[in-house]
């Protein structure tokens, strides 16, 4: 319960809300040369595989056996850093920034959840030992207009799935359409991460996820009794862990440890409601943000543009000038005068 109350007081939306006005109110000022160093850098060097437009999502076309169905725990993003350079840092914050490790989680659950592959799907502030596959995430960039996720997903062998960073640049109708739950400004990008989770689970045997489940449990009653469960299993030199056994479907121990386990699996998802809370009341104002941002971002592009123009044009008239021997006297006056009002 001392978790729970932390979570609730780190989830200060009114905070969030204000720091997304004051983002808006920092950005206005900038006069035309400054939004055009900040349009430098806006999403400059980004890494990370572009996902495309349309991204349809993989569903599954029944409901799958249940000893099939991994439980997945996404673990809060890790916020990234903000760009160093002042200009790019422009209408960005920590809060802004804190606020989307807590919201892009839980949009990934609704698209696991959505999918039908995976039993529960919980978004957890810390690493589990209760869920089958683990997910983690950093923010490494976001202006309210183009994100990149760097995604990892474990399973309980301690085998990698996954380990890639998607970027994608929404478009002016995603961002209009909208809607909680179902359809985020960056749901291709969801949905891609889904489809490339599903893709690795397709690949694997009947076998293969019955042993997944069997470790996880394992390896959680081993948390609560080392000398009774850690013989089931063994790691080797790559850190991957594999069944060596199983207890007794009548031993007591075991009977005890998923008492203990189905609690904390209600603590999850009572942690986990926490995050949907969260989500939910922050949706409308942070939305708005990602508006008012991209359309910002298309103004500082628009200048820029403009700006571009008229310099090539003056480079234009001068290298013009030369061309024509015209360089000197009045005739150099007449013909750079309307270069020195462009530059």
């Amino acid at each position: 319960m001392k978790r729970i109350r932390e979570i609730t007081v780190h989830f200060n939306v009114k905070n969030i809300i204000k720091a997304c006005s004051a983002a808006r109110l920092v950005t206005m000022p900038f006069h035309a040369l400054s939004l055009i160093l900040l349009l430098s850098g806006c999403g400059a060097g980004i890494n990370g595989i572009p996902v495309n437009n349309d991204v349809a999502p993989v569903t599954a076309h029944g409901e799958l056996p249940e000893d099939e169905l991994l439980n997945v725990a996404i673990q809060v993003f890790d916020p990234g850093e903000l760009p160093e350079d002042e200009e790019e840092r422009a209408g960005l914050s920590e809060e802004i920034r804190q606020a989307e490790a807590n919201f892009l989680p839980v949009q990934l659950k609704y698209t696991l959840q959505r999918s039908g592959y995976w039993g529960s799907v919980w978004v957890v502030p810390d690493q589990s030992e209760t869920a089958d596959l683990m997910i983690s995430g950093k923010i490494e960039y976001s202006d309210g207009e183009t994100l990149a996720l760097a995604i990892k997903a474990v399973d309980s062998r301690n085998v990698v799935w996954l380990d890639k960073t998607y970027k994608e640049t929404s478009l002016r109708s995603e961002r209009n359409t909208a809607k909680p739950e179902k359809q985020d400004t960056f749901q291709d990008l969801f949905n891609a991460i889904s489809n490339d989770l599903i893709k690795y689970r397709q690949s694997l045997s009947h076998d293969d996820l019955v042993t997944i489940r069997r470790l996880e449990e394992l390896r959680y009653a081993a948390t609560m009794s080392e000398e009774s469960f850690k013989r089931y299993f063994k790691q080797d030199e790559e850190g991957h862990y594999s069944l060596t056994g199983l207890p007794s479907e009548n031993d007591p121990m075991l009977a005890r440890v998923r008492a203990i386990r189905a609690r904390d699996e209600m603590l999850m998802d009572t942690l986990s409601g926490y995050y949907d809370n969260y989500y939910s009341e922050l949706w409308s104002p942070y939305q708005n943000w990602r508006k008012f941002r991209s359309d910002e971002l298309e103004t500082m592009r628009k200048i820029k543009d403009e700006a571009f123009t008229r310099q090539v044009m003056g480079f234009a008239a001068i290298a013009g000038a030369i061309a024509m021997g015209a360089i000197g006297g009045q005739d150099a006056a007449r013909i750079l005068a309307p270069v020195r009002g462009i530059m």
